[in-house]
């Protein structure tokens, strides 16, 4: 078969030359004879015969894969070609380029068109020069078939090489003022039936081109529902652009999720709400009732009424977000600045209530926002119901690691709060693992039955950090309290330049409670955790305790857990202490103790140890029926009661007064410390001369401590303190004690950290 076919090619090949030589003996005809180069073929008739003057047949170049026509060798440039009232023979070559290997093919669907070279070949690892793809009038580019977003574009060419669609979408002026809901081309949203349109595309990007005002609301009715819900999330992105929106009215006092969306899982950022007024059961906020997304520089103000359901075991109300959690790394909120009124309705359902978020429930990074509003749980005190609020967030739970993180930095809060838990920035914490704060202020007045100024509380953490933060609020106590943070426990803490300036007050007077309850209040940090770091941290203000019960006092700290360093610290101001007596009881109950210290109420176990610190104010005891016969009295300039502790380069100017001359032992007062289980205090420790006692009790004596009295020229102090270590202290001449150079030189620049 084979020979066959050999044997008719060659046959064809000799009459084709044949016919060839018998033309070219024939006089007027001439021979039209086109080759083709390595790399391509000719298509058409190859070997023509045309009498002179006629035209011949046209042929065409065809590049094999991978070349590419170039030219013919007479110079025609266009691979197809026709010859025209031929006047003599022709014999030409088409010549062909080997470009590559690999192809490249662009395509464009109805709506658009490619700009450059549709179809490419190249070798592999080089690249093809750029094309566009670029959209018709009407039209918006989406994207292209392998999900590149940018209409420009070159690529590498790969060993299969391939098709890439460019995909072009119609402009919906019909439902938005444009757009095709892609990134690169959102929907456009400018009217209010544009935003109520958003709802259909739950999965779209959007952009507001304009500032939008809500129609008004009727009397108790809602002019907008929400953007998603708990099942059906915003998966989108929704982008304000800094435009307002505003008159947002929710009415969903049953509803489970209240806010502009229900639920974002996508990205929220640009949005300005003003006239927010809004009710909500479970999940409430301004932004988003419930996040598990990202939002981002928006702007809220307005009032939440949180109405939490019957039987429901908790709800999140939050001036941003109610909810907030994360399944994935650590998610930054960054410029969410709110100005929202709080009412949270009676229940006693747990709440947690933040003027940004209620509750975090993730590793997060809040940064560069504020809170100045009011959050309003009045009624917390008289009911079982709890509260937990905070100027920023509510309550943070982190995820269930040492290495969670969670941090806050460059934001505020200012305003009025109160609850059950109550933290100027944070109610309460329980990060599982690191929590980080720094460069932040609330000014916040707070009150609650647990209230710190800065932070509530701090649970469970691996290693807390706050660096450069102070709260200068006023708070109010019913229970535990401080003036910066109530509790800290932790395996181990560090606090460096931070303060607070508010007054404390603590008042209790409730019969549901026991005698015998060991209140404990700080005007820097209520209980501080074992293994703890306190470096350049004060307390400048006055603390006033009414209570019918036992308690711990301390002008910095209310209670030290142990192992604890205190540089560069101290507390100026004020401590008066009221006794009362409960109604219906015939006093207080026998061996109740009362502790009240100028730094410390009580340093306990072992490790401790104070360097360059002083107090400096009165220390006052008030009672009525002559309650403080009957309790144990522990008080002193530094503390009330140490474990083992070791004191240098530190003074205590204390002046205790309005206290019963009693003859049992039940009263304990020295000019350092009231009772003391071992105390090393160093000559460089100084008082007033006006003590009997440096320690009146020291258990590793088992006797009173008499000792010589210290320096007392308190106006020259400064000096000798400073011998034997880099100047930390001075005296000016506007202040009669020696104070810290660090907070002169705070007080002097005229601002706060975070201002």
């Amino acid at each position: 078969m084979k020979r066959k076919i050999f044997t008719v090619l060659l046959m064809a090949i000799f009459l084709v030359c044949t016919a060839c030589a018998f033309a070219a003996c024939i006089p007027d005809v001439c021979t039209l004879r086109y080759r083709a180069g390595e790399g391509g073929y000719i298509e058409g008739s190859a070997c023509q015969s045309v009498r002179v003057g006629e035209d011949g047949d046209s042929v065409a170049a065809v590049a094999e894969s991978g070349y590419e026509f170039v030219d013919w060798s007479d110079g025609v440039l266009t691979p197809e070609r026709r010859d025209l009232s031929v006047s003599e023979s022709i014999d030409v070559t088409a010549r062909f380029e080997f470009k590559g290997n690999f192809v490249v093919i662009y395509r464009a669907t109805e709506g658009g068109y490619i700009d450059g070279k549709a179809e490419q070949w190249g070798d592999y690892g080089e690249s093809t020069s750029s094309v566009t793809a670029v959209a018709e009038e009407g039209y918006c580019f989406d994207r292209w078939s392998d999900g590149v977003l940018a209409p420009e574009r070159s690529d590498e060419y790969g060993e299969n090489g391939g098709t890439l669609i460019a995909y072009f979408v119609k402009n919906d002026t019909e439902r938005f003022a444009g757009g095709i809901g892609s990134q690169s081309y959102p929907y456009l949203i400018g009217t209010s039936e544009h935003l109520n349109n958003v709802k259909l595309f739950p999965d779209a990007h959007f952009k507001m081109i304009a500032d939008i005002t809500l129609p008004a609301a009727a009397e108790g009715q809602s002019n907008f529902t929400p953007i998603g819900s708990k099942d059906t999330p915003f998966i989108g992105e929704f982008d304000g652009d800094g435009h307002t929106i505003s008159g947002l009215t929710i009415r969903g006092e049953t509803d489970e999720c209240v806010g502009m969306f229900g639920r974002v899982d996508g990205a929220v950022r640009g949005v300005e709400l003003t006239d927010l007024d809004i009710t909500g059961g479970k999940y409430v906020g301004g932004i988003a009732a419930i996040c598990y997304g990202e939002i981002t520089d928006c702007n809220v103000s307005g009032d939440i009424m949180a109405t939490p359901v019957v039987g429901a075991e908790e709800a999140f109300v939050g001036g941003v977000a109610g909810y907030l959690r994360s399944y994935t790394d650590t998610k930054e909120y960054r410029g969410l600045l709110s100005a929202v009124n709080i009412v949270v309705a009676e229940t006693d359902v747990e709440c947690y209530v933040g003027g940004v978020f209620g509750q975090v429930f993730s590793d997060f990074s809040l940064s560069e926002s504020s809170f100045s509003g009011d959050i309003n749980a009045d009624w917390v005190r008289y009911s079982v119901g709890r509260v937990r609020s905070g100027g920023l967030v509510g309550m943070t739970y982190g995820l269930p690691s040492v290495e969670s993180v969670q941090c806050v930095s460059d934001s505020s809060a200012a305003g009025r709060l109160n609850g059950g838990f109550v933290g100027g920035i944070i109610g309460t914490a329980c990060p599982y693992g690191q929590i980080y704060i720094s460069d932040s202020s609330s000014s916040a007045d707070v009150e609650g039955v647990f209230a710190g100024g800065f932070v509530c509380g701090i649970s469970n953490a691996s290693v807390v950090t706050m660096e450069r933060c102070n709260s200068k609020g006023n708070v109010v106590t019913y229970g535990n309290g401080a003036g910066f943070i109530d509790s800290v426990s932790a395996d181990s803490a560090c606090f460096t330049d931070c303060y607070s300036k508010g007054r404390v007050y603590c008042r209790r007077n409730d019969e549901g409670y026991s005698l015998y309850l060991g209140l404990t209040v700080g005007g820097f940090i209520g209980i501080l955790s074992e293994n703890s770091n306190l470096t350049r941290c004060a307390f400048s203000s006055d603390i006033v305790m009414v209570n019918d019960a036992q308690f711990t006092l301390g002008g910095l700290v209310g209670m030290s857990e142990g192992n604890c360093t205190y540089e560069s610290c101290f507390a100026n101001g004020d401590i008066s202490v009221e006794v009362m007596q409960r109604e219906g009881t015939d006093g207080v109950l026998p061996e109740m103790q009362i502790m009240a210290g100028g730094l410390f109420g009580r340093l306990m176990n072992e490790g401790n140890v104070v360097n360059n610190c002083y107090f400096s104010g009165f220390i006052s005891f008030t009672d009525e029926n002559n309650v403080l016969e009957k309790v144990r009295l522990y008080s002193g300039g530094m503390a009330a009661d140490t474990g083992i502790v070791e004191i240098s380069n530190s003074y205590f100017c204390a002046s205790i007064m309005d206290y019963p001359d009693c003859d049992e032992m039940r009263i304990f007062i020295g000019a350092v410390i009231g009772w003391a289980y071992s105390a090393t205090i160093n000559d460089d420790v100084y008082y007033p001369s006006t003590y009997m006692y440096e320690v009146a009790y020291n258990h590793k004596h088992f006797r009173p401590w008499y000792w010589n009295r210290r320096h007392t020229d308190f106006d020259t102090l400064a000096a000798v303190l400073n011998e034997g270590q880099e100047a930390v202290w001075e005296n000016t001449d506007d202040d009669y004690h020696p104070s810290l150079i660090w907070w002169n030189e705070l007080s002097a620049s005229g601002k706060d950290p975070a201002e």
